[in-house]
């Protein structure tokens, strides 16, 4: 239907519609000659919302290295590499796949436990001390998933490729087997080169 046939057909309506309203509260009179009056209508155009298109982020392929703890305070390494993926609107968002060894300091022990991890990070661009975080999925080969979430910041030693990181992460092990479910929080400090 056309707008003005729209906004004249619900004049009409609102009109009508006033006219029985007051027709059924007043007392029964013979009115003089009715006079239809059109009530204006006012029809705001319709939103439409536009997507962001996913930019080229600001950041650069990096490698991650330090040490960290699993499981509270089990000792560890790690290494690992992240990628960027894109922007949407005015944040980074990067994968990051690492590689932990977990030492468990036990005599019987036979070796460090291996994870590995999958990050999908969301941080702040450019240069200088900034936020990053986002979801985590990583596995003790073979044995149990982990899923969480990591969060840290991170920043750069002057202008050049190197860099530092600080973070934290809160995951649940889930145990293969029936074997239930664990937090294992942990920590990771260490250094980034940026390509």
């Amino acid at each position: 239907m056309p707008q003005p046939l729209l906004a004249r057909t619900l004049a009409l309506a609102f009109a009508l519609t006033a006219t029985l309203a007051s027709a059924q509260t007043a007392p029964v009179q013979t009115p003089p000659e009715l006079v239809p009056t059109a009530t204006p209508v006012i029809i705001s155009p319709p939103v439409v919302l536009t997507p962001q298109p996913l930019t080229p982020a600001s950041d650069r392929f990096t490698v991650w290295g330090g040490v960290g703890t699993e499981f509270y305070l089990l000792p560890g390494v790690m290494l690992g590499a992240s990628v960027p993926v894109g922007r949407l609107d005015g944040i980074d968002l990067g994968i990051r796949a690492s590689a932990e060894a977990t030492i468990i300091p036990l005599p019987d022990a036979t070796g460090p436990i291996p994870f590995v991890n999958v990050d999908l990070l969301f941080s702040g661009s450019g240069r200088g001390l900034r936020a990053y975080g986002g979801p985590s999925v990583g596995t003790v080969l073979g044995y149990a998933w982990l899923l969480g979430g990591v969060g840290g910041v991170r920043g750069d030693f002057g202008a050049g490729p190197w860099g530092y990181f600080a973070e934290a992460k809160a995951r649940v092990l889930y145990a293969g087997g029936g074997g239930g479910a664990l937090f294992a929080p942990g920590v990771n400090l260490g250094v980034t080169y940026r390509f």
